[in-house]
């Protein structure tokens, strides 16, 4: 019997985060740049060298790459292309809808509003239409400000 609970609490929690609002891969921007699947060139050629770069390991994929450290923000590079990234300051903004962290999450009611309703955890997920990621759109669970957005593998 608690097999059976647990298992369909588990499957309505996926069904609510599948009923998520999704987005175009190329409408994912940052300060108005394309990112994702791009060359690295364009992170530096817009956003300055990085602090440092660090080794990462794609799991998934079996393969070696790099991670593009700068002051709140991190871009995890594969094959020379922008795979995926995570940002926590204020001076990056997230698409056109200009999303910043500190925006109260309220903010994307009208401009996601069925992830927005699907909300939970103090988090919100985007799924990316036309690839294997989504966007997390993390806040804090008592001012309800965005404090990180991030772009993850399914």
């Amino acid at each position: 019997m608690r097999i059976g609970i647990s298992l369909l609490l588990f499957l309505a929690t996926m069904n609510t985060w599948s009923q998520s609002s999704d987005i175009k891969k190329k409408q994912i921007t940052i300060n108005g740049i394309e990112v994702l699947g791009v060359q690295k060139a364009v992170l530096i050629s817009h956003f300055g060298k990085p602090i440092t770069t660090n080794d990462f390991y794609f799991e998934m994929n079996d393969e070696n790459g790099k991670i593009y450290i700068y002051e709140g923000a991190k871009f995890f590079i594969q094959n020379d292309l922008i795979d995926s990234f995570e940002v926590t300051d204020q001076k990056f903004e997230l698409t056109n809808h200009k999303i910043r962290i500190g925006d109260k999450i309220s903010t994307l009611a009208d401009v996601f509003p069925d992830c927005y309703l699907n909300r939970k955890n103090s988090g919100l997920q985007l799924e990316i239409s036309e690839a294997d990621l989504y966007v997390v759109i993390s806040y804090g669970s008592i001012d309800e400000k965005i404090t990180k957005f991030a772009i993850y593998n399914f």
